[in-house]
């Protein structure tokens, strides 16, 4: 593989790899604000703003757990794009080999 070419798919595979590292937490982000969520005892006197409170942690919630899915679709993408030039390598590799040593 030429220099250039190991070193960008190196640099993808790297890309990725940060790029998945990010979506477990998100992950677990998600959960910590699912928890934040308040019952009607549990709100007290401030009962009358626990529905519209309890709705923006189910909309963050669900905002976090999207940035997770998107932060692993980006992590596979990247690492197709990787392995998409590492087998376009591959294949050119082949070809001039059989072309040349006939």
């Amino acid at each position: 593989m030429a220099l250039s070419l190991q070193a960008t798919v190196e640099k993808l595979r790297e890309e990725s790899a940060l790029w998945e590292s990010q979506s477990d937490p998100l992950s677990g982000t998600a959960s910590s604000v699912d928890s934040l969520t308040i019952t009607g005892i549990d709100a007290g006197i401030f009962a009358g703003i626990m529905n519209a409170y309890n709705k923006h942690c189910t909309t963050i919630s669900s905002l976090v757990r999207q940035g997770a899915g998107e932060a692993q679709e980006a992590a596979d993408s990247i690492d197709r794009s990787a392995t998409a030039y590492e087998n376009n390598e591959a294949e050119s590799t082949e070809i001039i080999s059989n072309t040349f040593d006939r």
